[in-house]
């Protein structure tokens, strides 16, 4: 199914002047709709019969406009087994002109392949002077099973003929279509019937063959006297607009749930009318749609556990349910969980034996693959009460993975030895610092040095030498590039969740309880912590520039220039 840039929902939408290639937010949002209308009508068995399994994938031509491709396996007594059950269901011929001229308009405008051929050998789907979709086809009184992977379909030689950019095509060149479908939906929608084995596995992979890509040459008007193939040639990912609003949008998860809303409330004046419940408004339509009781089904979340258990390790399933518990809010998370736990549970099962586990080591072995996921969500098992005892890790998973991840941080001999290469200036700062931290007295510093001063010597010697102690150092700089310069280096961005577009009204995204404030919390017996606060900048320390940016109080300023006395 492709979309059509002329229907009418886009064009009477479009301003004087405009064209649809203008409005990607605009093609997004109809294709989106009609898609889930066209989904619907396959799933209520009115066109094919009752569907066993469906799948589709949408895609987006480099051109701009979307398609989706649609895998669709009927129930075994739907099944379309016979050349007479075909043409129930497709059709490859032009309808009688005289009969229904709207009909036969839309198979001229939406599925005649061509011309190409003789009729146009300069065409993009020409291959070797053949088109490598095998156009045309041969004329056929019967639909037959062909000795390939689809059936060759009725094309009778009926003498009905249709103009096609300047062309006079017949039913050779017309592409397998259901006239249901097409007169509903007034785009290009092509419908084959796979009646081989042979065809399963390229349907499959096609479905899951993944994004575009484009590979891209890039020149210069100076010839190089050799040739660099990785500086030459790119392998990019290809992004175009309709999918760039496509994605913005987040269609799969707000759709849905608007739908279910708009479905269920009247007298309607604006979206924030679909926010407010009792009052209050909610922050997404989902959180909106639950608080009025509109999602209380969890057959799709089920489902979908179901699916994955047939192919997913226990690790894979672990995760996945935390995701579902976190983005679909099920109902009864209780009864979810009982009902997967095994296959959750597998992996531990089966070493049951050779570990020594008891049946509650094993539940709280899979308690914790769950709240692992949870956790770089921001949230924690036990609000979900997947079972009858508040889950707390044992001492050896005591500590959140980001706290295990700073106290596994080995720092070799190597990295001690730099410190007796430390001038003087550097061994005072060294000093003054790494004191305040092993004494608990704590402090903020200011070190001030021009670029190539030594300021990043010294504090990766710093690190060096309190991370020895089995202490937490938290390295926080103002750019990305900067932090590469140190071992778990992160920006403020990254370590405090602050906004990228922060303002007046902005937050920081830190989770009461969440492994990022456990970090930032202060050991009983460890020490207080410093901070050092550093600029390298072009500026002496007397000029106008200076003084402003050092003009806080009781903040003591080591100074590392040349061979200056160092100052505080």
């Amino acid at each position: 199914m492709t979309c059509n840039s002329n229907w009418p929902e886009i064009r009477e939408l479009l301003q004087p002047g405009d064209e649809s290639h203008n409005r990607p937010d605009l093609l997004a949002r109809v294709f989106k709709a009609k898609l889930s209308i066209m989904h619907d009508k396959i799933m209520s068995g009115e066109i094919f019969g009752q569907v066993a399994s469906i799948v589709h994938v949408i895609e987006f031509q480099k051109r701009g406009l979307p398609h989706a491709h649609f895998l669709i396996i009927l129930k075994p007594q739907f099944k379309l087994l016979t050349p007479e059950a075909y043409d129930r269901i497709v059709c490859a011929e032009l309808p009688d002109q005289a009969a229904d001229p709207y009909f036969y308009s839309l198979v001229v405008k939406h599925m005649m392949h061509g011309p190409y051929g003789d009729l146009n050998p300069s065409n993009v789907c020409m291959k070797n002077r053949k088109c490598k979709n095998h156009y045309t086809k041969e004329f056929s009184e019967y639909t037959t099973h062909g000795m390939g992977s689809y059936p060759i379909y009725r094309r009778r030689n009926d003498k009905r003929i249709a103009k096609v950019r300047g062309k006079i095509l017949d039913n050779r060149w017309v592409i397998p279509y259901n006239p249901t479908l097409l007169l509903l939906f007034n785009c290009h929608i092509s419908v084959e019937i796979c009646c081989d084995i042979r065809a399963v596995k390229y349907l499959y992979k096609y479905v899951y063959k993944g994004h575009d890509k484009v590979m891209f040459h890039i020149t210069s008007d100076t010839p190089r006297s050799y040739i660099d193939e990785i500086r030459t040639f790119q392998n990019a990912r290809w992004v175009s607009p309709v999918e760039s609003a496509w994605r913005i949008f987040g269609f799969p998860l707000h759709g849905i749930f608007l739908a279910s809303l708009i479905e269920q409330l009247r007298c309607l004046t604006s979206y924030n009318d679909l926010l407010m419940v009792g009052g209050i408004m909610c922050e997404t339509f989902l959180d909106a749609a639950y608080k009025r009781g509109l999602l209380h089904n969890d057959d799709d979340i089920s489902k979908t556990m179901e699916d994955a258990s047939t192919y997913r390790m226990p690790s894979e399933l672990r995760r996945l349910f935390a995701t579902l518990l976190h983005y679909c809010r099920p109902s009864n998370v209780r009864k979810l969980f009982d009902e997967y736990y095994e296959q959750m549970a597998e992996h531990f099962t089966r070493l049951q034996a050779q570990l020594n586990l008891s049946d509650r080591d094993i539940r709280h072995k899979v308690l914790q693959g769950i709240n692992d996921t949870l956790e770089s969500l921001e949230r924690d098992v036990n609000k979900y009460h997947l079972v009858s005892f508040n889950y707390v890790s044992l001492e050896f998973e005591r500590y959140l993975r980001e706290i295990i991840v700073e106290k596994g941080i080995h720092v070799p001999d190597e990295d001690l030895h730099p410190i007796n290469h430390l001038n003087v200036q550097h061994r005072y700062a060294f000093d003054t610092v790494f004191n305040a931290a092993m004494l608990t007295i704590g402090g903020i510093f200011f070190v001030d040095g021009l670029g190539g001063t030594g300021k990043s010597f010294l504090y990766n010697v710093l690190l060096a030498h309190i991370r020895s102690k089995g202490y937490i150092v938290l390295i926080v700089v103002s750019l990305g590039i900067a932090s590469s310069g140190f071992l778990d280096g992160r920006t403020t961005h990254s370590r405090f969740k602050i906004p990228i577009d922060a303002g007046p009204e902005s937050n920081v995204k830190y989770g009461q309880g969440s492994n990022r404030a456990e970090n930032m919390v202060p050991r009983r017996n460890g020490p207080k912590m410093p901070s050092l606060v550093e600029t390298c900048r072009k500026y002496g320390p007397g000029s106008k520039r200076s003084k402003n940016m050092v003009s806080c109080r009781n903040v003591p300023k080591i100074f590392s220039r040349g061979k200056n006395k160092p100052k505080i």
